[in-house]
């Protein structure tokens, strides 16, 4: 299954948890971005039971892009938040699963790939080399179905084959 999608929207926070941080401008996943760093300024976080907030959805905004290297900035979220943990040496048996939820996303933004457009190939070939290491732990340390070892190892070989899969 997919790892649950973090939104910022509906929380509320107190301001001296921003007197570091700031949301990144322009990107589609700046709150997959910045979560990790709020709850790690957080010395306690506090749930209610109950909605209290309704999501529009919208033409044109930036969660409806259909665009490639804005779908990779949920990749990159990600993998800034698999090296946060790394680098905190937070609980581990998470990182297995980010490195799964890092590839099946980067996975479904080739599926957008435009293979004549050189700007989404170069950037799917640079992601591709930095995603290499994680595919590498993952398929000697995963606990992985048999369907996902021959995706990853497909992966490993060349990634941009997933671009002809739509």
């Amino acid at each position: 299954g997919s790892m649950i999608c973090v939104v910022s929207w509906n929380k509320i926070y107190k301001k001296s948890v921003f007197k570091n941080l700031r949301f990144a401008e322009g990107k589609l996943a700046e709150d997959e971005l910045i979560i990790h760093h709020i709850a790690d300024a957080c010395s306690r976080i506090s749930i209610i039971s109950g909605q209290y907030y309704f999501y529009r959805i919208r033409k044109g905004s930036i969660t409806n892009t259909e665009h490639l290297l804005k779908r990779l900035d949920n990749t990159n979220a990600l993998l800034d938040r698999l090296n946060f943990i790394k680098e905190r040496n937070y609980e581990s048996t998470f990182i297995l699963g980010l490195e799964k939820e890092i590839i099946n996303d980067f996975i479904r933004s080739i599926r957008m790939l435009d293979r004549n457009n050189k700007e989404h190939r170069a950037e799917v070939k640079r992601f591709s080399k930095t995603l290499k290491t994680t595919v590498r732990h993952l398929l000697a340390n995963g606990n992985l179905t048999k369907s996902e070892k021959t995706i990853f190892r497909i992966f490993r070989i060349n990634p941009l084959i997933f671009s002809y899969w739509k």
